[in-house]
């Protein structure tokens, strides 16, 4: 029995290590767009990075400037950590940036500069935290939410899939 109850110990924190966020310490460099950067590591590494779950509008639209001067005011230049999942499908280094233990991604949405972009590769607690960020700063009508500007969700082509969109998400249908 001890045995067996050693097995499953082992093997839930074999799976909990495994799906931990890898991290990488560093200092943005540059400030590509309102949720990509590139970033130096202690170890001189530089590395391309996505906010993960934040979708900006795209460059020359009304507020992605804005988004873009916003994360070089909250991270340009000091220290930071990148949490991303160990798997990557796209090759791509995608995930949640830290500065002083707070969520810059969470940031970007609270202050109404970006969409939250529900990904997989986000928590379940994670996704929550950022929609509930978008969720006020709409109440608020702060940035994007202001005018009506926000980009579309990912997926959403054109004006017919945004109708279909707003629609499933609407609270009478």
């Amino acid at each position: 029995m001890r045995r067996l109850i050693l097995f499953f110990a082992v093997t839930i924190c074999t799976a909990a290590v495994a799906a931990a966020d890898q991290r990488m310490q560093g200092r943005p460099a540059q400030i590509i767009s309102g949720n990509e950067l590139l970033l130096i590591t202690r170890d001189g590494s530089h590395h391309r990075i996505l906010l993960l779950g934040v979708g900006i509008p795209q460059p020359r639209q009304k507020w992605s400037a804005a988004a873009g001067r916003h994360l070089r005011m909250l991270v340009m230049g000091k220290p930071v950590e990148f949490r991303y999942p160990p798997q990557r499908s796209s090759g791509r280094l995608a995930g949640r940036l830290l500065h002083a233990g707070r969520d810059i991604n969470r940031r970007l949405l609270a202050a109404g500069l970006a969409r939250f972009d529900p990904v997989p590769a986000l928590s379940a607690e994670i996704a929550d935290d950022y929609r509930a960020a978008e969720r006020e700063a709409r109440q608020r009508g702060a940035g994007i939410w202001r005018d009506n500007s926000a980009p579309p969700p990912r997926g959403v082509q054109g004006p017919s899939d945004m109708r279909q969109y707003s629609e499933r998400r609407s609270p009478t249908h």
